[in-house]
């Protein structure tokens, strides 16, 4: 999780063509951000959630570690999109909550793509 491992993975990526690394349902470290900034490789974190919103601990959870990824990484480069998470089998209100969240990220810091609804 260093710094020249993913120097040695995103280099590969390209050698084969790729610009792009999602990262589904996680965020990757600060290395990650730094080799991808140096390579030349999109990246694409995500919120760590497969769950529904709706429930207001994990809720509440969920906005402020979105927050964290946009401050702490924010300033890279190669932060191209951030996604709310992944596979949500939402209904009604709790896309109501996951739009609301995306709105303010988007009022926050609206430098790069936020994939969702």
């Amino acid at each position: 999780m260093d710094t020249p491992d993913w120097l040695r993975v995103f280099r590969i990526a390209k050698s084969y063509g790729l610009n792009h690394y999602r990262f589904h349902s996680w965020c990757p470290p600060e290395a990650a951000f730094d080799a991808a900034d140096e390579v030349g490789i999109y990246l694409q974190p995500e919120l760590p959630t497969w769950s529904a919103f709706g429930v207001p601990k994990h809720d509440t959870f969920m906005e402020a570690e979105g927050y964290r990824i946009l401050y702490t990484y924010g300033n890279h480069p190669s932060f191209a999109l951030v996604c709310m998470g992944n596979e949500f089998g939402l209904r009604g209100t709790e896309w109501e909550r996951v739009n609301g969240l995306l709105r303010e990220a988007k009022r926050q810091d609206g430098r790069r793509l936020h994939p969702g609804t």
